[in-house]
């Protein structure tokens, strides 16, 4: 039996990549299989969902973004989409993750954006097995990824056209290449976050700081030379969104969510998102993270215990990463604590998608403590990430 362990652990150590891929594309299809998720007329179009589909069905059926004849059956002026300043209805939301998932969508139909998403909460586990590897062995690593994979809300959010999983998938990648030091993929995934929602400036700010805090370490010029090129990269890959924004509403910095439509007495209005921040800090942490319908312990109590358990066996090496892991998750909760619709997810938080996928970490910890308990295999810290 210890032998049999012993030759899992070392196939898992050796192959750790593709045991993810094998074992989350089984549970993928698994759930596609037995709940027909493929069916087009299926649940997992819903909530924000809807709206990339609209956008996806105006660019191929019209190629603009009016979405006068391509809003389904939800009415235009009840604050679901954006009014443009052009006079018709246009989507409040980014088009990105909708022109990015255009090819699938092109060659699968509207089941393409789930192929889309399936790919894309793939991604997010891979990313996890190369975070974890800064401070926890590929074995520990691999099992603390699949288990936040098929174990938190990640994985109910695999099977929804979901700008969250695209936004949690470009700000992870945008995390790993900050801590690798590439500097110029540090300015495309800060410009393709931006881009891909407003929101996660909260995400891109500090990462960035952090970005700016190694380059202290370099030669005066060299630092200069690399934020130069850096922030080239960034305003190139953000000038589309900045050019869609004021085509659409007039300003590159006036976004959907500060142009919704509403329509009162036949008049057309419009309001801001920014209005919706009215809950204390404190009742809002409370329900982020104690509701019995979204809150975080609720959504994620599979993950919850070796999370906790986790905690108790902190990494001192690269403590400098894990300080900036804990500035997002806090910077995300107090933002989104004040939100007042924070509970409007339909399968669960969705705001806080990343900070619940860092869980993984002290997972990995716990389960390494673990395994360097049980002698079935001995193996040093992963390598992946050495900066």
């Amino acid at each position: 039996m210890t032998q049999t362990v012993r030759s899992i652990m070392l196939f898992l150590h050796h192959w750790p990549r593709w045991t993810i891929i094998i074992l989350m594309s089984l549970a993928y299809f698994s759930k596609v299989l037995i709940f027909g998720e493929m069916n087009p007329n299926r649940a997992w179009n819903k909530g924000d969902a809807y709206f990339y589909h609209f956008i996806s069905n105006s660019l191929i059926e019209d190629g603009d973004l009016d979405l006068t004849n391509n809003h389904g059956p939800i009415p235009l002026d009840q604050g679901d989409f954006a009014l443009s300043q052009h006079g018709y209805p246009t989507a409040k939301q980014s088009p990105l993750m909708s022109v990015i998932a255009m090819p699938l969508r092109l060659l699968f139909g509207p089941v393409g954006s789930l192929w889309f998403n399936i790919l894309c909460s793939m991604g997010i586990v891979l990313l996890l097995y190369q975070l974890l590897n800064i401070w926890v062995s590929p074995v520990s690593s691999l099992l603390a990824s699949l288990i936040v994979g098929l174990g938190s809300v990640l994985f109910r959010y695999a099977f929804n056209f979901s700008p969250d999983v695209f936004s949690c998938l470009i700000l992870l990648s945008l995390i790993v290449v900050t801590f690798r030091q590439h500097w110029y993929l540090i300015g495309l995934f800060a410009g393709l976050a931006i881009s891909a929602k407003i929101g996660n400036i909260i995400v891109v700010a500090p990462v960035l700081g952090y970005a700016l805090w190694l380059l202290r370490s370099k030669h005066y010029s060299e630092s200069l030379t690399i934020l130069f090129k850096m922030s080239m990269v960034f305003l190139l890959v953000l000038a589309p969104f900045l050019i869609y924004n004021n085509w659409l509403f007039g300003s590159p910095f006036t976004t959907g969510y500060q142009a919704i439509l509403i329509a009162s007495q036949g008049v057309n209005t419009t309001i801001s998102h920014t209005s919706d921040f009215n809950q204390p800090i404190f009742t809002g942490l409370i329900t982020l993270f104690f509701n019995d319908r979204n809150g975080i312990a609720f959504d994620n109590w599979i993950i919850l215990l070796p999370f906790l358990a986790g905690l108790f066996f902190i990494r001192k090496t690269h403590f400098d990463k894990l300080i900036l892991l804990l500035i997002i998750i806090m910077i995300q909760s107090v933002f989104y604590a004040s939100y007042d619709y924070q509970l409007a997810s339909s399968l669960g938080n969705r705001f806080l998608l990343v900070s619940i996928a860092l869980m993984a970490i002290p997972i990995g910890w716990f389960i390494e403590k673990i395994k360097s308990k049980s002698n079935f295999l001995t193996v040093g810290s992963g390598s992946d990430i050495q900066h």
